[in-house]
């Protein structure tokens, strides 16, 4: 591994950790996967647990995969609570 090489894992390990804001806007800019995305946020113990449950590799895609699925699973259960509580059912 070329001293080049050497420092940028260095970089990428001793910054900082990024706000969840600051993650989405890279994200979005493409200056991070979402697999950093992933695993720099709270949720990265429970992506790992769900990669190996599912018996995939932790990988941008798996990371991607794994995002789309929490965040439908997320607006489902915004829906059911808020149906339990009547708020759009007046």
């Amino acid at each position: 591994m070329s001293n080049m090489e050497n420092n940028n894992m260095e970089n990428e390990h001793t910054h900082a950790p990024l706000s969840y804001d600051e993650r989405v806007q890279l994200l979005q800019e493409g200056k991070i996967g979402h697999l950093r995305f992933v695993l720099e946020g709270d949720s990265a113990q429970d992506f790992i647990a769900w990669c190996d449950s599912h018996g995939v590799e932790p990988s941008d895609d798996a990371a991607e995969f794994y995002l789309e699925q929490t965040e439908i699973d997320a607006m489902e259960m915004q829906l059911i609570d808020d149906e339990d509580y009547g708020i759009w059912n007046d």
